[in-house]
């Protein structure tokens, strides 16, 4: 895995090509995870798993604040709960309102 801090985004590589990506906003206060998509052709072999809990360890390991706004992040929380505690606003949308002073990539299709 690869984190582009400047881009806000993880990238997962296999036999170095891209096949999943987590996308986030950030501001001062927090990380928003915006969406995770896997590549239509690997899907169905744990990647999004993988990236998902390896970009969440990342972030908490480096004292992120984060927040989730992303259907395929919801889905790997209510798989493994113990990731939780480490989430606040799961599964809440993320609204205008919401993004207010966040910066990033904007909201896509989550395909996990």
């Amino acid at each position: 895995m690869v984190h582009h801090a400047e881009d806000r985004f993880y990238e997962l590589l296999a036999d170095g090509t891209s096949v999943a990506l987590l996308v986030y906003e950030k501001n001062l206060q927090q990380v928003g995870i915006t969406h995770a998509v896997v590549r239509e052709d690997r899907r169905g072999h744990g990647l999004g798993t993988t990236l998902i809990a390896s970009a969440l360890d990342d972030l908490v390991a480096a004292g992120t604040r984060v927040a989730n706004y992303c259907d395929s992040v919801a889905r790997f929380l209510d798989k493994f709960p113990d990731y939780r505690r480490r989430v606040r606003g799961e599964s809440e949308p993320l609204t205008a309102g919401r993004r207010a002073g966040m910066t990033g990539a904007g909201d896509a299709t989550d395909h996990t």
